[in-house]
């Protein structure tokens, strides 16, 4: 069974939820509740979230994928969407990849799948930190961008 020390087996872990729950399985992961949407995230999940993108080498290279799609969608005026010449070159795969793991993360956490505050604040995380825009997710500046947000709040004691 993966766990967030040792990830192997989370994509096996995240099927069988799956295989096993059934509808109600996916019915939970795709539920939507505007109250959930609505919840501040943990500085400290963030950073996390943020850490394990960067530690495991395929997450961590489809951040980088995700990192450079984002500057091409940048450069486009913030929309790229079918018919656009860039549309077939987007990270796919990647995007996939990336989704199902921050699926395997909430049920494994407890996060409210349906806040993704955590998937965009973390992956953003950790594209700053691979762009060499921060030293890390936990330094002094990327804290200060993080808990400057309305969505993101200190953990209680502070770091």
């Amino acid at each position: 069974m993966a766990d967030f020390e040792d990830l192997t087996g989370w994509r096996e872990e995240l099927q069988a939820y799956y295989e096993e729950g059934g509808q109600e399985a996916v019915d939970y992961i795709y539920r939507h509740d505007p109250e959930v949407f609505l919840v501040s995230t943990r500085l400290s999940q963030v950073q996390h979230f943020a850490e394990l993108l960067l530690k495991d080498p395929e997450l961590r290279d489809a951040t980088a994928q995700q990192m450079e799609w984002l500057k091409v969608v940048d450069a486009n005026g913030g929309a790229v969407g079918r018919g656009d010449p860039e549309w077939d070159n987007r990270p796919l795969e990647a995007h996939i990849l990336m989704g199902d793991f921050y699926e395997w993360y909430c049920l494994k956490s407890g996060y409210p799948h349906e806040a993704r505050h955590l998937y965009s604040f973390g992956m953003f995380t950790a594209c700053d930190v691979l762009a060499g825009k921060y030293e890390s997710v936990r330094s002094k500046a990327c804290v200060e961008l993080l808990l400057d947000s309305d969505y993101i709040e200190q953990d209680e004691g502070g770091l």
